[in-house]
């Protein structure tokens, strides 16, 4: 059997609503009464699970944790997990499901968990245990859920602002080189359907939206990962390989500049001038004098 491609691994959170990227479980009940084991997923959102009753153990890039009522699990962005079951045994919990961009959209200035974990290299521990102050703060949260009485949409966005801070302030750590060179050949591997894209078609007019499905992947996780990989973004990585497919054609053949710059999909000449001189540093005409003059000088 083959293994699993990296974008089946992929695992896209439903958001009912799809300008409000939070979603809350209470009570989730799961028995562990098999022995197969679950293959191992990951997301881009933050996931934590409080543990209500039973023993729940997960594993996490290779890591087995085993949590007890009253302990938190954090499963971070892009976090390989998988729940690891153990026969006769079954657990209940409280879920939350959140897009690290969700406070910010909520207009919650300076939070900026996105910035904060993944520009920043930072993540949240894996497991907290005994902090009164954050199961305070959780039950909260999910009692508004429970109740949805007046108001209980603004409250629960405080109280998340709350909870994630202190986990900001208290329970953050660096993230090894080994971690970051992992996410940068996962990111390689789940953008190479665009990059085949780019490189095979790199005169149609893509889009983000376009590369990203693709991959399967949404466009923010898609940006994220394709910067990760590329260290430039989806579009200037496609507009600067045109340019130098462009160079070449000029280079090697008679083609004038407008027919090469339409071959590879730039409609404005200007437009094509002005992109040149971005990826190159010098415009054209003085990039095309200096090669002349280099070829006369080999010549001679």
């Amino acid at each position: 059997m083959e293994p699993p491609k990296l974008t089946d691994l992929y695992e896209k959170i439903r958001y009912p609503d799809p300008d409000y990227h939070l979603v809350i479980q209470l009570s989730r009940t799961e028995n562990n009464f098999s022995h197969h084991h679950e293959p191992q997923l990951f997301h881009e959102d933050i996931e934590v699970k409080y543990v209500l009753s039973g023993i729940l153990n997960v594993m996490i890039d290779d890591v087995l944790y085993t949590l007890k009522p009253g302990d938190f699990l954090v499963v971070n962005p892009f976090a390989f997990h998988a729940n690891v079951p153990i026969t006769g045994q079954s657990f209940a919990y409280h879920l939350i499901d959140m897009s690290p961009d969700f406070l910010k959209d909520q207009g919650i200035e300076g939070v900026d968990l996105r910035a904060e974990m993944l520009q920043k290299h930072r993540k949240f521990c894996s497991v907290i245990r005994g902090d009164a102050f954050l199961e305070e703060l959780f039950l909260r949260i999910a009692a508004e859920e429970a109740s949805r009485g007046p108001y209980w949409k603004k409250v629960q966005i405080h109280l998340l602002t709350a909870f994630f801070l202190h986990l900001l302030r208290f329970y953050t750590e660096e993230e090894s080189k080994e971690n970051r060179r992992r996410e940068a050949l996962r990111a390689c591997a789940l953008i190479e359907p665009a990059l085949n894209a780019i490189h095979m078609d790199y005169k149609e007019p893509f889009t983000v939206e376009t590369l990203a499905a693709y991959c399967g992947l949404s466009t923010s996780y898609f940006s994220h990962v394709f910067r990760d990989a590329t260290g430039k973004s989806p579009i200037t990585y496609c507009t600067e390989y045109r340019i130098r497919i462009a160079d070449r054609i000029l280079e090697t053949t008679d083609v004038g500049v407008e027919e090469a710059a339409r071959r590879c999909g730039f409609h404005d000449t200007n437009y094509f001038y002005r992109c040149y001189k971005k990826v190159f540093g010098i415009s054209l005409s003085h990039r095309r004098a200096m090669t002349e003059k280099s070829k006369q000088e080999k010549d001679q």
